[in-house]
């Protein structure tokens, strides 16, 4: 009995053994055939066990990482920290984290490993899963790369997701709305810029790019931090590899300076050409002949005048220098040459130039121009243009002849009056002599004689004044005083003559048979009339200065 017992307790074992075998070879089996690489150690670091996924990460074969330590397969840099990394192992029974293991050739890959703490039939091993990360790190950098990139940029920058939130945005995207990165991320939209932008607005635009299309619009945007700004949108799909969008990409760029600097432009550019259509309209008014032209003496503008002037109103002469449009008017073509060379004559010259021009018009008239060239330089000194004015002073110039004729006529008459003014003149000098000779011989001896008989005081007063008169008969006191431009009456010229022989006002008076307050009157008027009222001038004193 006792013996059945072992052998069917012996048969139990060996089933259980074959059952535990069998669960090995499916463990061994799917150890070996596992993509981590995995990999059993002692407590002390030796490796028991690898698969082939180890064995093709470090470079090793199976027979070399059996006879090594895991320490073997990390830089000397790191041993003292991986030591610290498994005793905390012991101590917690797990462990998760990033490190770098050697590969055979000496090359570092970054890693990230996980180690259990096992203990099958009473032994404790590690157990070691190890993942390449190397591709993962490569992405994290070049992230990490656009995300200092997008902080950097002046546009701003979010990555929103299909619900409408917030889920990456750059620094410039806080700054002009005015939050910080955490008020921003995890919140909508409507949220974030407001619920009426958001519906009638950004939703519309938003929901066209979920739907797979790229969008782009302008629009202004009050901004929180900085007010009003017009910006342009574009919202890029984030497309999985199925082509099934998860998000948006959006970036705002900032247009409100280039927006107000295209207004001003614009408007310059307005101003301009209202500027130019006054001008020109003011070219065309011009009774002149205005050309433009440039360095090389192609015509750029001529207004109504100076077309009609060459017969140019039907042909494009813009671009076309004097040579070619000679060909144009054959009458002109004398006209157009000679133009050439006077243009010609200012440039040489540098400056401006004045001259007189003839042209043979077509009806085979030739009429006179009086033209001014301007020739204009580059600051290099290289020829710029030529601007042309022209007037015709044919009339000017017959007027001018026919006015010098005329002058001579005149001067020719005038010589003739100066000789008959001249034999007047001489005849009234005659008549002046001979009165002075008749008044010496027939006046003046009576005169003398009654100043010897018996005369009262009054009558030898009017007497010296007779004489007095007399003698200055052709002086030209009496003459100045008595000028329109004084304006004298009669009675006031008799007071200013008597105040010039130095008769008071009682004389005065006296002689006049007037009162000395009437006398004074006269004086003050006298005095108005000579501008010399109201200053301290002595009459007398001034009158025989001024008109003796």
């Amino acid at each position: 009995m006792s013996v059945k017992l072992s052998h069917d307790t012996l048969i139990q074992k060996i089933t259980d053994l074959e059952k535990r075998i069998k669960k090995l070879q499916k463990f061994e089996t799917a150890f070996q055939a596992s993509n981590d690489a995995m990999a059993l150690q002692d407590i002390d670091g030796k490796f028991i066990e690898v698969n082939a996924a180890f064995c093709t990460l470090m470079g090793y074969s199976r027979e070399e990482l059996l006879q090594m330590q895991a320490t073997d397969l990390k830089p000397s840099a790191l041993h003292t920290v991986f030591k610290q990394e498994q005793n905390a192992l012991k101590e917690l029974g797990n462990i998760f984290l990033e490190t770098v293991c050697l590969r055979k050739d000496g090359s570092s890959i970054p890693c990230e490993l996980s180690g259990s703490v096992v203990q099958p039939a009473n032994e404790t091993l590690i157990q070691l899963v190890v993942r390449d990360i190397t591709q993962r790190k490569l992405q994290e950098d070049i992230l990490r790369r656009y995300e200092k990139i997008f902080s950097l940029s002046q546009d701003l920058i979010a990555f929103v997701d299909g619900d409408y939130i917030y889920q990456m945005i750059n620094e410039q995207f806080c700054h002009d709305h005015g939050k910080t990165r955490e008020e921003i991320i995890g919140r909508t939209i409507a949220e974030v810029c407001g619920e009426g932008l958001f519906t009638q607005t950004v939703k519309k635009q938003f929901d066209r790019c979920l739907s797979g299309e790229i969008v782009r619009y302008q629009e202004w945007f009050e901004c929180c931090a900085i007010g009003r700004r017009y910006r342009d949108v574009i919202y890029y799909p984030d497309r999985l590899t199925d082509g099934t969008v998860r998000g948006v990409f959006t970036v705002f760029h900032d247009l409100t300076d280039f927006f107000e600097m295209t207004r001003e432009v614009k408007e310059a550019e307005q101003a301009l050409l209202d500027r130019s259509e006054q001008l020109l309209s003011l070219i065309n008014a011009a009774p002149d002949f205005i050309f433009f032209k440039d360095g090389e003496g192609r015509w750029l503008l001529a207004n109504a005048n100076g077309l009609q002037l060459f017969a140019l109103e039907d042909v494009d002469y813009i671009g076309k220098t004097d040579v070619q449009l000679a060909e144009y008017n054959e009458p002109y073509r004398e006209a157009f040459l000679a133009c050439q060379k006077t243009d010609e004559s200012a440039w040489r010259r540098k400056t401006l130039t004045h001259q007189q021009e003839k042209i043979m018009h077509a009806a085979g008239k030739v009429k006179i121009y009086n033209t001014i060239k301007v020739p204009l330089f580059h600051a290099d000194g290289r020829r710029k243009g030529l601007v042309v004015i022209a007037c015709d002073i044919t009339e000017d110039i017959r007027a001018s002849e026919e006015l010098q004729r005329k002058n001579k006529e005149i001067h020719d008459t005038n010589i003739a009056l100066q000789v008959l003014l001249d034999q007047h003149q001489g005849r009234h000098e005659q008549l002046a002599q001979q009165l002075l000779l008749n008044l010496k011989r027939i006046v003046f001896p009576y005169i003398e004689l009654l100043g010897h008989t018996d005369l009262q005081e009054e009558g030898r007063e009017y007497l010296q004044l007779i004489t007095a008169h007399l003698n200055t008969l052709m002086d030209s006191c009496c003459t100045k005083l008595d000028s329109p431009c004084i304006g004298l009456t009669p009675k006031e010229l008799l007071v200013t003559d008597m105040i010039r022989h130095g008769k008071s006002s009682a004389d005065i008076a006296k002689l006049l048979n007037l009162t000395i307050r009437t006398v004074e009157v006269y004086r003050n008027t006298i005095r108005k009339k000579l501008k010399i009222c109201g200053k301290k001038i002595n009459l007398h004193g001034y009158l025989k200065e001024k008109f003796s």
